[in-house]
């Protein structure tokens, strides 16, 4: 019996500490690389490979050679229905947020900026790159924060220490984490939480649609539908 709690609680405490390990080889594979090839990180499209490249590439050697999971495993599995709960996932936050964007504007609760001189005289070519060039990075961090929250530490915590909370405290870490994109704003409290909680609700709502279809692809595609709605639209 005590090597039976012995042997849940060694468990419980590798669950916990192997996305330090992640994290660890992210950063020292990324020091490695911008101190080797510096220019691969300003270039257009290559730079914007690096981040989610180097994460996965962590995140594939842990899981294989610590873990001792395939990477698949992690909800990567390939089927017929792969690209389409991608499309679903993205199309359930357009269709869903933009209802409720366009009621904020009505009652006057948001003030969204003048498209017209937003845009200027940017050509339908221009545009079309714009929003191909947005939907491709949005796509990128969406693949590499599933892959991390959802597929690793959710999937860690949650195989030791329960579904339900490992749902929580993942949603909790990935609500504080967004924080950090706002750091320059002089942010409040309120703002912070608001943040905060804001991230972290979208982050149980992926956790939600990763138990359902035991894969990270839907929740990709909400990852990916709200980045680009919210962070490049509205």
């Amino acid at each position: 019996m005590g090597k039976e709690k012995y042997s849940l609680c060694t468990r419980r405490i590798l669950g916990f500490f192997r996305p330090v390990i992640v994290f660890g080889g992210f950063l020292v594979f990324g020091w490695i690389l911008k101190g080797v090839i510096p220019i691969l990180f300003s270039l257009p499209i290559i730079g914007s490979l690096m981040i989610p490249g180097i994460m996965t590439i962590s995140i594939f050697v842990c899981c294989r050679f610590v873990d001792k999971r395939s990477f698949k495993s992690l909800g990567l599995r390939i089927s017929r229905f792969s690209l389409s709960d991608i499309c679903l996932g993205f199309c359930t936050i357009i269709l869903s947020t933009v209802p409720v964007f366009f009621a904020n504007w009505a009652v006057g609760w948001i003030e969204p900026k003048d498209i017209s001189s937003l845009l200027g005289n940017i050509t339908v070519i221009a545009a079309f790159e714009i929003v191909m060039t947005s939907l491709f990075t949005t796509l990128l961090t969406g693949w590499w924060e599933e892959l991390l929250f959802r597929g690793y530490i959710f999937k860690n915590i949650a195989w030791n220490t329960g579904v339900i909370f490992g749902a929580v405290l993942t949603s909790a870490i990935f609500g504080i984490s967004h924080i950090g994109n706002y750091l320059q704003q002089n942010l409040t409290i309120m703002d912070c939480l608001s943040i905060a909680v804001d991230a972290a609700i979208g982050g149980l709502l992926m956790v939600f649609a990763y138990i359902r279809t035991r894969n990270l692809w839907m929740s990709i595609g909400l990852h990916t539908g709200w980045n680009f709605l919210m962070g490049r639209i509205m």
